[in-house]
């Protein structure tokens, strides 16, 4: 699952920064029509083959369409953008173009966010057993650097300072 957040993440920030450089702006290849988000943009599978041979279920962004809507003709045109539930399809009936571009980069933002705190907690999070392992890895770190004097780690020799530390833990176990 971390694989496909990944990649959805890299997608969502391709497309922010696709947005942010004007990449919807008027197309040399059509410009007789506005451009369309998401399907006119690099990270369409269809992008330039009116054939459309890729489904669009292949799509990363059909996570973000409600389940619903997954069978249209362009499902990605249906991801709510905003709270209120306004999609693509909504912003080419009702919106202008700056309006969608808008809404379109901060529901990216909102998206990139999201998945970074997701991926920045389950990185940060260890399961519970290798969490004590690691609780105990740091104590005897800890102990090692502390307690033990530096002629007796290279003598073999148990020179316990244990008593002295300010460790509350470390003066229990001295005794």
């Amino acid at each position: 699952m971390a694989q496909d957040e990944h990649e959805i993440l890299e997608l969502l920030k391709f497309e922010l920064k696709f947005v942010e450089d004007g990449g919807y702006g008027r197309s040399p290849r059509t410009p007789w029509r506005p451009p369309y988000i998401f399907e006119d943009s690099p990270s369409c599978p269809n992008l330039g083959d009116p054939a459309r041979p890729h489904p669009c279920g292949e799509c990363l962004l059909m996570k973000f369409v409600p389940d619903e809507l997954q069978n249209e003709n362009f499902p990605c045109r249906f991801i709510p953008l905003d709270e209120k539930g306004e999609t693509i399809d909504y912003f080419y009936r009702c919106g202008t173009q700056p309006e969608m571009e808008e809404a379109l980069a901060g529901w990216l933002r909102s998206q990139i966010t999201r998945i970074e705190q997701q991926l920045a907690k389950s990185a940060g999070s260890l399961p519970e057993e290798h969490d004590d392992f690691s609780k105990r890895a740091l104590w005897l770190e800890h102990w090692e650097a502390t307690h033990w004097t530096r002629s007796a780690r290279h003598s073999g020799r148990s020179e316990d300072r244990a008593s002295e530390c300010s460790k509350s833990e470390c003066r229990a176990a001295a005794r």
